[in-house]
């Protein structure tokens, strides 16, 4: 674990740390397609670890974690929203749908 290390003090430091960026960059919405996944990364991590920890009461838990990761790829594929930093970056996307045209007769 990372208590067990000589480090750790510093390695926990750096986790949270980019745990924290992660985050925030999340919340409002920059560079959501990257960060997405990377959170989700993050909370299946997290609940393998919760799982392997062998206590059945962590299995909620651990749950929980799925449901989030589900969310963060979720929000990563549909995009971050037009109220975003992304949205203000890159500008609001308009997707235009042609009509259908109807083949001769």
């Amino acid at each position: 674990m990372l208590i067990a290390s000589s480090g750790a003090v510093s390695s926990i430091a750096v986790l949270g740390l980019s745990a924290l960026v992660v985050g925030l960059a999340f919340l409002i919405g920059f560079l959501t397609p990257i960060v997405g996944p990377v959170l989700a990364v993050g909370y299946l991590i997290e609940s393998v670890q919760l799982v392997l920890a062998g206590d059945g009461a962590k299995h909620a838990d651990a749950s929980t974690f799925i449901y989030l990761a589900l969310i963060s790829l979720a929000v990563a594929l549909l995009g971050p929203g037009a109220f975003s930093a992304d949205a203000r970056l890159f500008g609001r996307l308009e997707i235009i749908i042609p009509e259908r045209r109807r083949p001769l007769d």
